[in-house]
């Protein structure tokens, strides 16, 4: 048989130590990571509303290097989790799905449930690995890394590292209704 020890090591230089992540650093915000900010209102297109509030309802949970749920995620299984949750089936992994949906034309068009690409820790720009979603209202929900588990982020922690925006349904840009709670949500 093969010698135990021999396979272990093979494994380990395979993994990154953090087994993924989104390798940026966790900086002060006035967003708590597990809080939504006051006044927050969910997306009012069904779909959108079905991604993000699964999405919110996962903050909290840990991060496992390629679980798709529903009580452990990586960063692209819950992608994949809260748009199957809306009905909407994308594709398993950050590599495939930077090309799901449609290109979106920038940060200033994003719309609830688009999905954001940052190299993370084991990427480029020009190859993502890391992906989080834009749940609107300036706020990115992810599976943050090991250590941290399922966070929220503000938008502007993630914007100078965007690399792809990937919109998968419902309308562009950001609808703003006036009377929309977070029901489910973390509060």
């Amino acid at each position: 048989g093969a010698d135990p020890d021999l396979q272990l090591a093979s494994l380990s230089t395979l993994a990154c130590p953090d087994q993924g992540g989104s390798n940026l650093p966790l900086r002060p915000s006035t967003l708590d990571p597990k809080t939504l900010p006051s006044g927050f209102t969910l997306p009012t297109f069904p779909q959108q509303r079905a991604a993000v509030s699964y999405a919110l309802a996962q903050v909290g949970k840990p991060y496992v290097w390629g679980a798709k749920g529903p009580d452990t995620f990586d960063c692209s299984g819950l992608m994949q989790a809260a748009w199957a949750a809306a009905g909407v089936p994308i594709s398993a992994g950050t590599l495939n799905q930077v090309h799901d949906g449609t290109a979106a034309p920038g940060l200033a068009q994003l719309a609830p449930g688009d999905l954001l690409f940052i190299p993370g820790s084991l990427g480029t720009p020009a190859n993502p690995r890391h992906v989080g979603m834009y749940a609107g209202g300036g706020v990115v929900v992810n599976a943050y890394d090991s250590a941290t588990g399922v966070i929220l982020e503000p938008l502007d922690t993630w914007a100078d590292q965007v690399v792809a925006i990937r919109h998968i349904a419902g309308p562009t840009g950001e609808q703003r209704p006036t009377s929309v709670l977070a029901e489910g949500a973390p509060a």
